[in-house]
């Protein structure tokens, strides 16, 4: 449906090809628009995304998500955390689902299939999308570049927007 939402939204504006970017939970649906419409997307950026299917527990899961919003705190970023564990307290059934749904699913099928230049960026501290994972993904998408960013975590794409416009800049054809 989120694809489809996407489409529409290209649609009506008449844009053409895009450069598409999703993190973590949202790099799967933007593997799936690429899988889905290949010729819409210009150039793919997969930022700590999942997609890959772990044998992990939700339990052990949830661990993670307090470990990476609590381990790696400044003062850029509380505000943020804070934020995030109001959101997942508030529905803890809902991030419940979501985790489940991170965790089992694969998008190998989907990922092999993509033809448009990916760039997969993840945190080399994300406790949420370990590098082995990451690391499948990339072998999964045929010429995908990887890079793992030194001392970041899974959200640091909130907390350093100016860091990913630096690559999406010298990643640019």
């Amino acid at each position: 449906i989120l694809t489809e939402k996407i489409l529409q939204f290209l649609e009506k504006r008449k844009i053409g090809k895009v450069v598409l970017a999703g993190h973590s939970i949202g790099g799967m649906f933007a593997i799936e628009f690429t899988y889905q419409h290949p010729d819409k997307v210009k150039k793919l950026f997969l930022i700590d995304s999942a997609g890959v299917e772990s044998k992990e527990s939700t339990a052990s899961f949830v661990w993670d998500f307090l470990r990476s919003h609590s381990a790696h705190w400044s003062l850029k970023k509380i505000g943020e955390d804070v934020k995030a564990f109001h959101r997942m307290l508030k529905s803890p059934m809902a991030y419940g689902r979501i985790a489940r749904f991170a965790r089992r699913t694969s998008l190998k099928e989907q990922a092999q299939s993509i033809k448009a230049p990916t760039i997969i960026l993840l945190g080399e501290k994300d406790d949420l999308v370990p590098l082995s994972l990451t690391e499948i993904m990339h072998g999964w998408i045929s010429g995908s570049k990887l890079i793992v960013l030194k001392d970041m975590d899974h959200d640091w794409i909130i907390h350093s927007p100016e860091l990913f416009w630096e690559i999406v800049k010298t990643q640019a054809e």
